[in-house]
């Protein structure tokens, strides 16, 4: 992961963004601090997130306090919602940001409502506006995202590379036999001996049990020694 900048309207799908890294199994364990200024809103986020993604998510806030330090360090929340505020609280700093487990587990920090961090951090939230100082307490690298709805509109240049590439082809073969049986794929294993002879082929599926019933014939073409080189995503 990488610091981004997500400009998207409401309900295009920026929490999917947050949520999305911790479907991956190299995410487990991990936590992201979601930071939002709106505390009235934390509840209802941290429902989105348990709800529809199925993440342990918590709201830590000065209405919400339930959430020890400790707890956040060995990971038991996968989503930790809070403010600006809390975040760069001295106690939350020493408990948490500077807790070398804690290093071991972020997995990055998402700043939501971004277009008001320059407005809100030079008046009234200060914390906001000194957002950045929590990458010093956190392992180099730590990606920020940065969530907005309304950013406001500047110069900016698109640039469309087109999706052409020289590496790739489309090919269109007919189908020859039926389409349960699945022998129209049978090239992709054809004259398969070792493994130095496989591959790296992707076969997209309608559903899981179609993809099932590729993955069964496939290996079934196979020596048994090769038959481990086909594996299933569900994705």
């Amino acid at each position: 992961m990488r610091d981004g900048l997500v400009h998207a309207g409401t309900g295009m799908g920026k929490t999917t963004i947050v949520a999305g890294p911790h479907a991956h199994e190299s995410s487990a364990g991990k936590v992201t601090l979601f930071i939002s200024p709106l505390i009235a809103l934390h509840d209802e986020q941290v429902e989105t997130f348990r709800d529809e993604f199925g993440l342990k998510a918590i709201a830590v806030n000065s209405s919400n306090g339930g959430c020890k330090p400790e707890q956040i360090v060995h990971g038991e929340h996968q989503i930790v919602l809070l403010s600006p505020e809390m975040a760069l609280s001295c106690r939350f700093i020493r408990e948490v940001l500077k807790n070398t487990e804690f290093g071991r587990r972020i997995l990055s920090v998402v700043v939501d409502e971004a277009h008001v961090v320059s407005h809100w951090g030079a008046s009234f939230r200060k914390k906001y506006g000194t957002l950045g100082t929590i990458r010093a307490f956190l392992p180099r690298g730590t990606p920020m995202i940065a969530l907005s709805a309304t950013l406001p509109v500047k110069d900016y240049v698109n640039i469309d590379i087109g999706n052409d590439r020289p590496n790739v082809s489309i090919i269109i073969r007919g189908i020859h036999h039926p389409l349960n049986t699945y022998a129209d794929l049978d090239f992709i294993v054809a004259g398969i001996k070792s493994r130095a002879d496989l591959k790296k082929t992707w076969i997209y599926a309608d559903n899981i049990a179609t993809g099932v019933e590729i993955i069964d014939h496939l290996t079934s073409l196979l020596p048994p020694e090769l038959q481990d080189a086909v594996q299933g995503y569900d994705i």
